[in-house]
Parts: C-alpha cells; sequence; structure tokens
C-alpha cells in the first residue's frame, strides 16, 4: 500500500530537479542585487558593523557567488562545486549577520545547498549528460 511513497523514482526525480532549479532562480534574485548600489551599500555596513575584514569586498564576492552558483544550479552544472561558495555565503549571512537564527530564509537555503551538495543535480542536468557520456567514453 505504501510501496510507492517510499521509493525514489522518476517522478520523484522531478520533484529534486525543480527544487533546485527553483533554489536556483532564487539565489540568482538575491545575487542580482550586486546591481543595486544603495543595497550593496547597505550590506556593506552591515558585514562593516559586525566585523567582516573587507566588508565591500566580501559582499561582492557573495553576490557574485549567489550569482554564478544559482546559474550552476538551473543548468545543473558542476552543482555539488558550485553548492560550496552557495553554503559558505549562506552560513556567513546566517551565523555571522543574522546571529544564528534558524528562522531565517538565509538558513533555509543553506540546507537546500548541503542537500544538493550531497545528492548531486538528479537526472535532468548537464551533470547527468556529462557523467553518461563520459561512463560511454570509458566503457
Amino acid at each position: 500500500m505504501f510501496k510507492g511513497i517510499f521509493n525514489f523514482n522518476t517522478q520523484s526525480q522531478y520533484g529534486v530537479d525543480l527544487i533546485r532549479i527553483i533554489s536556483g532562480l532564487i539565489i540568482i534574485t538575491f545575487g542580482m542585487e550586486i546591481v543595486d548600489a544603495e543595497k550593496l551599500n547597505g550590506y556593506t555596513e552591515w558585514a562593516t558593523d559586525v566585523g567582516i575584514p573587507f566588508p565591500y569586498f566580501m559582499v561582492y564576492i557573495g553576490k557574485l557567488a549567489e550569482i554564478v552558483g544559482g546559474v550552476c544550479l538551473i543548468l545543473g552544472l558542476f552543482t555539488r562545486l558550485a553548492c560550496i561558495p552557495l553554503m559558505m555565503t549562506m552560513f556567513v549571512i546566517t551565523f555571522i549577520l543574522l546571529d544564528g537564527n534558524p528562522k531565517t530564509g538565509s538558513f533555509y537555503l543553506l540546507l537546500i545547498f548541503a542537500i544538493y551538495f550531497f545528492i548531486g543535480s538528479g537526472k535532468f542536468s548537464i551533470d547527468h549528460l556529462l557523467l553518461k557520456r563520459r561512463s560511454k567514453l570509458s566503457a
């Protein structure tokens, strides 16, 4: 009766890929704040207040990580590698800038990126296509 609920099948894979793509879109919207000088200055002041060294540079790097990482998530390209700077950025936001509050969007994004770091991009991704091609070439 419950056999279908607990199996990881093709329909489940659609959900994993859909969440990866949506997460990529969400993080890109945060990264695009890089073009808003007022927001960037606000983040820089915030980073300065908590004592982050080179605050402007660090905020800028974090925003670039969000854009590049988001694109990689959407495409499913180098997903595990892309999740590393995204997790670091969300960790800093959650545990340094927001004093470790787990009720924030940055904490939830940190968890999502950690999941994709461990499980990979999924079946409908460039990573999967490259892995399939590589396995065919080595066979």
